[in-house]
């Protein structure tokens, strides 16, 4: 019974975090975060009440989004050992981080490092490194029969 128990536990585990690191949600908060750069940067020129208010949430789902991106860096690189996504992870969010500032500030080159962001989330979706084949036993000590 009970390594029936952890057996259908593993189980549910690894479908969730295969939800999680999925192409389709990688390019859904790469994307995001790209849409949420220029967004922030536009209402940051405001300066009025409304404007401060739109920025903030803006950059709350700017900072959303990464902290996704970098979750997902992690499980891939702990749990599966696939560097490339994690390394595109890494590098879209500091693009977009320099584009935002870049931006706002009316820099032009901020909108071009926008748009290699936008590469970058289709690479990112895309990147197909290596799946590990074996799971790893985190157990301490013998199970108990």
């Amino acid at each position: 019974m009970h390594g029936s128990v952890e057996q259908r536990e593993n189980t549910s585990v690894e479908r969730d975090f295969a939800r999680f690191t999925a192409p389709t949600v990688r390019a859904w908060l790469g994307s995001i975060a790209v849409l949420a750069t220029p967004a922030a940067a536009a209402l940051y020129d405001v300066g009025t009440v409304p404007g401060l208010i739109g920025t903030g949430c803006a950059g709350a789902v700017l900072t959303l989004a990464h902290l996704g991106l970098q979750c997902q860096a992690a499980i891939l690189v702990l749990r599966d050992g696939r560097w490339l996504p994690a390394v595109l992870a890494a590098a879209l969010c500091a693009a977009t981080l320099t584009a935002l500032y870049l931006v706002a500030f009316d820099h032009p080159a901020g909108w071009y490092l926008l748009l290699m962001s936008v590469v970058a989330v289709a690479a990112y979706a895309a990147a197909a490194g290596p799946r590990a084949t074996t799971t790893v036993d985190r157990r301490s000590g013998p199970t108990p029969r």
